[in-house]
């Protein structure tokens, strides 16, 4: 978001049909995301290329051309390494780096000492094997650079967003047919709540918080007026429920002590709030641990309305 103004794919899934390389760097699509990997099948069947970047062998990788099995939580390091050989080999596009981005020295001093022989000792991935995935993917007419939770769910997730989007702006692999830049979302129309407005920063259709225009139009149309000091981030929650600035929270459809980083660190500050409330229709780790559990309407089967995929694709949901 912070790079492109909005977050979201920057392909559609026919794209997948229809491109050279496609890097799954920690996604297991083909179980996580079927649809999405029946059309990266197809694109396999049409002659792409694939490479599974993840620490696990998992079954994709027996239809992968290349498997980079990184040790966990190294992916930045990994991916500086990769921009280094872009760099030194100078197979960077360096029309569309001179066009359409800023920051390309500094980016070129920070990822200097990257080396592949460095990031071997780090990630345990051959120097090697990094230098051929990296002349893979840049030199490639087309190639899409997909990650999900494995990328996002670390403490340092949106630097190793902010890594990977590097490289795609590196390469030129940005704005054209068959190539881009795809956060695969992790769970049911997190895309269109971020689109709706559920973004500590943001409004709807991704109108900054801080934007006087968008404060006047939307309180106008509600009728209400509206915060001047945007929300809190997930990570700033945590810290404030760390040093006691928040005692309450009320967490809908969401199980925080199980997905995000250190789920020890998390059981014991969700443990030590006020009063914890939580949404949902399951019985999750941080439901467990509630003062008050309430129920939830379960979206594909009691409510009406839309959801949007990873391909910004708006759907039809009606309740059965």
């Amino acid at each position: 978001m912070a790079t492109f103004g909005a977050g979201g794919a920057t392909t559609s899934y026919e794209e997948f049909e229809n491109t050279d390389v496609i890097i799954c760097w920690g996604s297991n699509t083909m179980e996580n995301h079927p649809i999405i990997y029946n059309h990266m099948r197809r694109g396999i069947k049409n002659g792409a290329k694939m490479v599974v970047i993840d620490p696990r062998k998992i079954d994709q990788v027996k239809k992968a051309d290349k498997w980079l099995g990184l040790n966990v939580g190294t992916d930045i390091c990994l991916a500086n390494a990769m921009g280094h050989v872009i760099i030194e080999e100078n197979l960077y596009n360096k029309a569309f780096v001179e066009r359409a981005t800023e920051g390309f020295e500094a980016y070129k001093e920070k990822v200097a000492g990257y080396t592949p022989e460095y990031a071997e000792q780090i990630t345990g991935v051959p120097a090697e094997e990094i230098r051929e995935v990296a002349r893979m993917y840049a030199t490639a007419g087309k190639a899409t650079l997909n990650w999900t939770l494995g990328i996002t769910e670390h403490h340092n997730g949106a630097d190793a967003v902010f890594a990977l989007i590097s490289l795609g702006l590196l390469t030129g692999h940005v704005g054209k047919y068959g190539s881009g830049l795809n956060p695969l979302r992790g769970q049911n129309n997190v895309q269109g709540g971020g689109d709706m407005g559920a973004l500590p920063d943001k409004m709807v259709g991704g109108w900054l918080w801080n934007d006087p225009e968008a404060h006047e139009l939307f309180e106008d149309v509600w009728g209400s007026p509206l915060p001047e000091k945007k929300g809190m981030n997930q990570t700033e929650m945590m810290e404030a429920v760390s040093n006691g600035g928040i005692r309450c929270m009320y967490v809908i459809g969401e199980n925080p002590v199980q997905s995000d980083a250190d789920e020890h660190k998390h059981e014991k500050l969700f443990g030590g709030l006020d009063l914890l409330v939580v949404q949902d229709i399951l019985m999750t780790k941080t439901a467990r641990m509630a003062d008050v559990v309430l129920p939830a309407a379960a979206s594909w089967a009691e409510t009406e309305g839309t959801v949007i995929n990873s391909e910004r694709r708006v759907q039809r949901v009606h309740k059965v």
